[in-house]
């Protein structure tokens, strides 16, 4: 049990860091959706790798979730192809434009870009786009990882920039160098890695944030139900059939 213990402290002690590090960081994240909210924007997710896109489907149609999200579920990063070809795909120049020529994005949306490691094509690609656009672009992503890691090395976008250099709010996930936490004898490599559950715990946090400074202007947070307690579906049907037509994923 002292490897799930010391994953347990790792953990708890990243989460906790997350909370006390992004105070205002979540309190300027909270506003600007608050804001598009208000103006009956969508918010897109957009998870920039094979493991960052768990966090956009972690932010869709979730029971307890928010309604107005429009998740980037591109089909090039999934898993599903083979974890060698979605490496190849986050590594690719200008793959992120053609996905998100898709969604049109205009200087009225908010983009909420997710990856731990903040450095690869995609989200650099991803990021640049939504900011030509005029988008606001909020981080979900690593600074201490992304800025240890060498300029040149070859997962890099060819700028040499990271994420957190070009968001406009910074959600610091507190992912340590290299992902895994537990350090075993007779391994060299650490074992379990953290940047999907860091990732998640940031969004869900800026959930509850979004939904309780909503409350406290008297405004009502759309929420989904879960479909699997009794009269979930009754409850979600007016949301589906509000968002239907634009979220492309139902």
């Amino acid at each position: 049990m002292q490897a799930i213990q010391q994953f347990h402290a790792s953990v708890t002690q990243i989460f906790q860091e997350i909370i006390e590090l992004n105070r205002e960081a979540f309190a300027a994240a909270s506003r600007a959706i608050i804001e598009r909210l208000k103006n009956d924007r969508l918010i897109y997710v957009y998870g920039t790798g094979g493991h960052s896109v768990i966090a956009a489907e972690e932010a869709f149609y979730r029971a307890g979730g928010l309604t107005q999200i429009s998740p980037i579920l591109d089909a090039g990063v999934s898993l599903i192809n083979g974890g060698l070809y979605t490496s190849v795909v986050g590594r690719t120049p200008g793959y992120a434009r053609a996905v998100l020529r898709r969604y049109n994005l205009t200087r009225d949306d908010l983009i909420v870009i997710v990856n731990a490691y903040g450095m690869n094509c995609l989200s650099i690609d991803a990021a640049q786009v939504a900011k030509e656009h005029g988008a606001m672009v909020i981080a979900i992503t690593s600074p201490a990882h992304a800025d240890a890691l060498p300029r040149d090395h070859i997962a890099r976008h060819p700028s040499q920039k990271n994420l957190h250099e070009i968001a406009d709010i910074v959600l610091d996930c507190r992912m340590p160098y290299g992902d895994a936490v537990v350090e075993l004898p007779g391994l060299t490599t650490k074992v379990s890695p953290v940047s999907t559950l860091c990732t998640v715990f940031v969004w869900e946090a800026l959930v509850a944030q979004v939904a309780e400074d909503m409350l406290a202007q008297g405004l009502a947070p759309e929420i989904w139900t879960s479909l699997n307690v009794p009269g979930g579906d009754e409850a979600n049907a007016a949301y589906l059939e509000k968002y239907r037509s634009r979220v492309r994923y139902f």
